[in-house]
């Protein structure tokens, strides 16, 4: 099985964003194993994102409780604008960091909210190129009410950070870089991958989630809207 090995997001679970290790940009370096033949690569980008306080559609993490993020996550079971059509009235997307973008996106405020909740914003903005898998509010709504309860109260808060790390990666990574059957690897986790397969419908699924909108160019990266959690799944010995 081919393997696409790409340098994950570190981001550190902690009580403020202040405590948080700083963590530096590099190009999104990928190998692809197969055959037992290595062949690396190295993209480059040059960001030129505008602030991610530039967003539309405001969250509450800084000012709701536990009660309050969950009355909202689960009254936004769906979502607001078919995800093909989110972002066409934005001439230019490139114009935006990701993050800029996704708070542009009324299909996407349980996800910024989260973030916030997690303290990851700074980890993300400091990122000179990333990859996003972006669930939508629909996507959170169906996580069980118990466990995401449990997750923003503060003992949760390492949870709620690892969950949210399997949909942020280190460089920019579009969908003709994946191929069936390969494996994203997260290089800050190696006892996790994500799997990478086309469904029957011809489809890009990752991680137990369906690419809806692929290929969303961001200043800093690129952004792939998904319609579920990703999960990742424990490493094989020889994938």
């Amino acid at each position: 099985m081919a393997a696409l090995a790409v340098a994950a997001l570190t981001m550190f679970s902690c009580s403020s964003s202040n405590n948080m290790a700083a963590s530096t940009g590099t190009d999104m370096q990928s190998s692809v194993r197969s055959g037992g033949m290595t062949d690396t690569g190295t993209s480059s980008y040059n960001a030129t994102g505008v602030s991610s306080n530039a967003g539309t559609y405001s969250t509450t993490a800084s000012v709701a409780g536990s009660s309050e993020l969950l009355d909202m996550i689960y009254t936004n079971t769906e979502d607001k604008v078919l995800n093909k059509d989110l972002f066409d009235d934005i001439a230019k997307t490139k114009k935006y960091d990701a993050l800029s973008l996704l708070r542009k996106s009324p299909n996407h405020t349980t996800f910024v909210t989260l973030l916030e909740k997690a303290d990851l914003v700074n980890a993300i903005d400091q990122q000179e190129r990333v990859t996003i898998f972006a669930p939508t509010n629909a996507a959170f709504a169906r996580v069980p009410r118990e466990k995401m309860m449990a997750m923003l109260e503060p003992e949760g808060k390492a949870a709620l950070a690892s969950m949210l790390q399997a949909h942020v990666v280190s460089g920019r990574i579009f969908t003709n870089q994946f191929g069936r059957s390969n494996l994203v690897s997260l290089s800050n986790d190696p006892s996790r991958y994500l799997p990478v397969g086309t469904t029957p419908a011809g489809t890009t699924n990752i991680g137990g989630a369906i690419i809806l909108n692929a290929n969303v160019k961001a200043s800093d990266g690129v952004v792939h809207i998904v319609d579920n959690i990703i999960n990742p799944v424990p490493a094989r010995t020889n994938p």
